[in-house]
Order: C-alpha cells, then structure tokens, then sequence
C-alpha cells in the first residue's frame, strides 16, 4: 500500500521517502530529521494484515505517531478505518486514511476542507468527519515505487530472502464469520495481465527480488488469469520462488502443477478447525472431507503447504480444540500456523 501511494504521490510530482521502521530501526534522532523536513507524514497500522484481526498491541504504535508533529501526520491501515474516532483520540494524528489508502492519498497534500473528503477522518470541533471511497479500479494504479525498498531487509522464513510483496486482485466473496474485510471489502478487483507483468518486470530491475508471495486474498478466484500469469513468468523466463494463499475449492490438478513449474513452492490455506459444530459456525463452506482430499492432491503435486488453524472459537470446548489439533497432524502439512 505505501509503495502505491508512493507511486501516486510521485505522478503527482512529489518528492516521497520510504522510512520501514520494521525491517530497518533507526534512531529517535533520525526520524525527528526525517519527520521534521517533510510536508507529510503517513503511518500505517497495518501495512499487510488486511483481511485477519489488526493486532491488538497498539499502545506502542501510538506512542510511536504521538512522538511526530500531529498538525502533518496521517494514519493509514484498519484500526482507524474500523475505529476512527478512537485511533485520532489516541494518536493526536491530523487525519485518517480510510479503506483503501490510494484511493485518497492525493487529498492530505492539498488543504484539507473542514466538511473531510471522501477516504479521509477528520475530528472538527469534536464531531468526526468519515467518508468512505469508492472501490478503486486496481486497473488506475501506477506501478509501486519498488525503488524504495531495501530489498535484501525483507525475508519469509517459508520461503526465503529478498522478499518481494506483489498484488493481482483485491476483495474476498465469501463470508467467513471470523474474518475482517473492512479494508477491501467483497467484490473481487484485479488488476491486469499486463499490468502485474510489468510490475514484475519492473521489480526485477528495481530490485533483483528473488522470491514473492502474491499477497491476493484468494490467488487462484480467477482460474484464467493465474494461469496466464504463470504463462508469463515461463516465457520471460524469470526464475524466482513464490507463494501465495488461497481455497481448497478453488483448485485443480492442472493449476497446480502449471504453478509449481512456473515457481510457486507454498501455498497458504484456511483449514481453521476440526470441529463439526464450529465448521458450520464459521461458515467456510468446505467440509472437512473437502480438506482432507484437496489437501492431499496439493502434496501429491509436490508443493508444499501452509495451514491455518484458528483455536478459541465461542463456546469451543477442550475437546473440540483437541479435534483441530489432531487434524493439523493428521493432514501433516510442511507448515501450520495456530
């Protein structure tokens, strides 16, 4: 989200700093110089986390944003897009930007009316402004401003260094009770074949990544255009490890093996519980037969995978908890996350 909104600023004719206080730390002198000589300040909560819970650790992120100058800084990402009113309180930021980031990083350089704008949070004499955007067209977005990485910095222990972050579609449709979509929302967006070609192709001069996770919340929804992806890669020949996250039911021999040709060595799944009662009340909508037998076929055409399992579901009994503990090892996937 920052590299796009970087890229935007930058069409803009705005001079943009990446500061990623995560992969690189810096000293406290250091971002009061980088604070000091910008016009703009943009923090974001929750620079990747959009479709799982925003992390409940918050005190130090507003320690972190009540140590900039209030009158020029922002805050992006779901904490403030789902709880606006409370992140300004706690922040003393200027402003939000709400939902999608891109959609109103253009309107934070300019004055900012008192009646907000659409995308934006804003506190006036102690009423809140919030105005959500409309969807964006991914298909508008320039390329990210991948330049500003430090690329050797980001890694997945899963798959390896030099980690690139790329994007094809936005939006989920299926409705999940434990899952939060107030960043993207439901209509599936994509961006197109071209357009993910040349992100990629810029990324490879801009960076030299050597690995990437398409970070799409349900990379293979559209069957055509992964398959074309993986296409494209074969024929530029590029050569770089990936991975991604998707559904048991949205996959297929064929697919499989064309993405592991084509790089991708991990795929990322929902598996959540082994509990009947609670398969029901997430409402998934795959069976745990479903699971059993895609997740089969994904290790029998020698990709590995990742699962989730969710434990502490309302009214979840130990027992119950024991069931998806004893599914995790009966499946045996490469990776399980709790």
């Amino acid at each position: 989200d920052l590299l796009n909104c970087a890229a935007l600023l930058r069409r803009e004719g705005h001079d943009v700093q990446l500061l990623d206080y995560r992969a690189t730390p810096v000293a406290a002198t250091e971002r009061d110089r980088a604070a000091a000589n910008a016009d703009r300040i943009v923090v974001t909560t929750t620079p990747l986390d959009r479709w799982q819970c925003p992390t409940l650790d918050t005190e130090d992120t507003f320690r972190f944003i009540r140590s900039l100058p209030g009158e020029k800084t922002w805050v992006a990402g779901a904490h403030g897009t789902m709880q606006p009113e409370w992140v300004l309180t706690e922040s003393g930021a200027a402003g939000l930007l709400i939902g999608e980031p891109e959609a109103a990083i253009g309107r934070i350089t300019a004055s900012i009316p008192d009646t907000g704008a659409p995308g934006l949070a804003l506190m006036r004499d102690g009423d809140l402004k919030a105005e959500r955007a409309e969807p964006l067209d991914l298909t508008m977005l320039p390329i990210p401003a991948f330049d500003l990485l430090h690329i050797d910095r980001y890694n997945y222990e899963l798959l390896g260094n030099r980690l690139l972050v790329l994007e094809t579609a936005r939006g989920c449709p299926f409705g999940c009770t434990f899952c939060s979509r107030e960043m993207y929302g439901m209509p599936v967006r994509r961006k197109s074949g071209e357009q993910v070609v040349a992100e990629i192709d810029r990324a490879h001069a801009d960076t030299g990544f050597r690995h990437a996770y398409f970070i799409d919340l349900e990379f293979t929804f559209h069957r055509e255009p992964v398959v074309a992806l993986c296409e494209e890669i074969l024929a530029h020949g590029w050569s770089f490890g990936w991975t991604c996250q998707t559904r048991f039911d949205q996959i297929d021999e064929e697919l499989l093996r064309l993405m592991r040709r084509a790089g991708c060595r991990v795929i990322h799944f929902g598996v959540e519980t082994g509990a009947d009662r609670h398969v029901e009340a997430l409402k998934k909508g795959l069976s745990l037969d479903e699971i059993r037998e895609q997740h089969a076929l994904v290790q029998r055409c020698g990709l590995e995978t990742a699962l989730f399992f969710l434990l502490g579901h309302p009214g979840e009994t130990p027992a119950e908890q024991r069931s998806t503990i004893d599914l995790a090892c009966e499946l045996n996937p490469d990776y399980a996350s709790f």
